[in-house]
């Protein structure tokens, strides 16, 4: 049985509304179990105003986030735009985690939900 913990948070933590962000979805996945490795991978989901690049609007994408070794962690930065049509609100993000086993099989199928929120008078770092 596969035994992970999936957790998500966003640097800078807020987006400043009416104008273009960049920020981070930091992606860490967290091994619980004592002697299996396990290859994870993960679909990130957003909607508008929100996209994974910034020149067009990419709402899916795939990332490896990589092996976790037993009793330890690991995390994966995903670059995340705004265009300048944010209005203050809190944006969802979904994460589908894909975690295999030793032999190359799906473990387990994780979803995750998250949410960054868009405030105004946020100062832009």
């Amino acid at each position: 049985m596969v035994n992970v913990e999936i957790n998500a948070a966003f640097e800078p933590d807020t987006l400043k509304a009416y104008a273009k962000n960049e920020a981070f979805l930091v992606i860490s996945v967290k091994n619980l179990h004592a002697s299996s490795s396990y290859w994870c991978e993960c679909d990130v989901l957003v909607k508008s105003p929100l996209s994974l690049a910034h020149d067009r609007e990419l709402e899916n994408g795939r990332t490896r986030i990589g092996i976790a070794k037993p009793g330890s962690s690991i995390e994966k930065k995903i670059k995340i735009f705004t265009r300048p049509n944010n209005f203050p609100d809190d944006y969802p993000v979904g994460i589908v985690a894909y975690v295999y086993e030793e032999d190359g099989t799906i473990g387990e199928r994780i979803e995750h939900k998250a949410a960054v929120p868009c405030k105004e008078g946020v100062t832009a770092p």
